[in-house]
């Protein structure tokens, strides 16, 4: 899920290779370099990117503009509707 800093919000899928046997079509288009960070849940995340920011400056890496000015992306790794833990991850662009 990526949440811009003036509220929108858009979701993308992940689709993995292709399995033997199973045939679809797909296409690539952009790419990125990113700062990820894991994030516990339940939590809003704001701390974790707090801490990301701060880590990503002291290395001397600059966020993307649309990143240093809000926007970040979330990710959730495991099976949907159910109580076990799922892996949870914060994405913020980098400059390259």
């Amino acid at each position: 899920m990526t949440y811009q800093a003036d509220g929108r919000k858009s979701m993308q899928m992940y689709v993995g290779p292709r399995r033997e046997g199973q045939s679809s079509d797909g296409a690539a288009a952009g790419g990125a370099a990113a700062a990820i960070a894991s994030l516990p849940a339940p939590t809003d995340g704001s701390a974790v990117r707090r801490r990301l920011i701060a880590a990503l400056k002291q290395d001397g890496i600059q966020l993307a503009e649309a990143d240093a000015a809000g926007r970040f992306r979330c990710a959730q790794y495991g099976a949907v509707y159910t109580l076990g833990e799922r892996l949870n991850e914060l994405m913020l662009q980098v400059r390259v």
